[in-house]
């Protein structure tokens, strides 16, 4: 797949639907079902950060743009890697969670606005007032963030926050990569 001609509106919800966080209850999941904009997402993601334990982490990568080429692997490979920050001890917002009902409110909005390449909302309103809100206290970027237009924009986002910004460890990336190219059938 070229990533340059890769549109939200053409994304398959691959991954997201069987993700399981124990932070995201259902009543959260139920209001992310019925949020007709992204600020109501951006106010939904700030409520789950806040119950969460501290210190709390974001994962950055690609999703959308970049990365392995595909949101279905990008999408998966970005599960992994927050797997295994977990399993390193890291408590990590799992943004993922949130997938299904932003590429909803994505496509909605590509509809009215057919000439745009990107939703912008998806960052200033949901992800800048996530690390805004002073609950994220650092983002691990993944080792090919800058290949994605939104990673790039939160470690923009997160510099500007004074949000602190890590290297996501090669040795982790590593597992998540073999995790996500075996479930493909890739060497």
């Amino acid at each position: 797949m070229n990533t340059s001609s890769f549109s939200y509106a053409n994304s398959e919800p691959f991954f997201a639907r069987v993700v399981t966080c124990p932070h995201w209850e259902d009543h959260h999941i139920e209001r992310a079902k019925s949020a007709n904009d992204f600020k109501l997402l951006g106010e939904l993601v700030c409520e789950v950060a806040e119950k969460m334990p501290k210190p709390l982490f974001m994962v950055s990568g690609p999703m959308t743009t970049g990365g392995m080429g595909s949101y279905s692997k990008n999408i998966l490979l970005f599960q992994h890697a927050i797997d295994e920050a977990i399993k390193a001890g890291v408590t990590v917002f799992n943004q993922t969670m949130l997938e299904e009902h932003l590429q909803r409110l994505v496509r909605e909005w590509l509809t009215c606005n057919p000439d745009s390449e990107y939703c912008n909302h998806v960052l200033t309103d949901v992800y800048e007032a996530l690390l805004a809100s002073g609950h994220i206290h650092g983002v691990y970027f993944m080792p090919d963030w800058h290949t994605s237009r939104g990673a790039r924009w939160e470690r923009e986002a997160s510099e500007r926050l004074n949000v602190a910004v890590h290297d996501y460890p090669s040795e982790w990336y590593e597992k998540a990569t073999s995790r996500t190219k075996l479930f493909f059938n890739e060497d």
